[in-house]
C-alpha cells in the first residue's frame, strides 16, 4: 500500500475507531431497570424476611428477563450522572408508592 493511500485511509480508520469506542455499551432500558427494581422491592416487602430470598430474587429477574449483571451494567453506565440517577430513583420511589398505596398489591 502506498504512503498516499495510507495517508488517505488513516483519518477514516481513526474516525471509525473513535466512533466505536465512544458509543455507549448496550444495557437494559431505563424502564426495564425501574420495573425490575420495583419488582424486587415489592417481593421483598411481601416476604417475611428482612432480605429477599435468593429464589424469590431469581424468579423476579427471570420474569422480567433481566440478570443481576444487567442491573449492575446499567448502574455502572449511569452511576456517574447524579442528575440521571436522582431522577431514576425518584421514578422508582413514585412507582413503589403507587403500588404500596393499593391495599391489594403488597401483602
Amino acid at each position: 500500500m502506498s504512503v498516499r493511500w495510507r495517508a488517505a485511509l488513516l483519518p477514516g480508520v481513526a474516525a471509525a475507531c473513535v466512533a466505536a469506542c465512544g458509543s455507549e455499551p448496550e444495557t437494559i432500558s431505563r424502564d426495564d431497570f425501574v420495573g425490575t427494581y420495583v419488582g424486587l422491592r415489592l417481593a421483598e416487602l411481601r416476604g417475611s424476611e428482612a432480605v429477599i430470598a435468593p429464589e424469590v430474587r431469581d424468579s423476579v429477574l427471570a420474569a422480567r428477563g433481566v440478570s443481576e449483571e444487567d442491573l449492575t451494567a446499567f448502574a455502572e453506565l449511569h452511576g456517574d450522572d447524579p442528575v440521571y440517577m436522582s431522577r431514576l430513583w425518584g421514578e422508582v420511589e413514585d412507582s413503589l408508592e403507587e403500588y404500596t398505596s393499593r391495599p391489594d398489591t403488597v401483602r
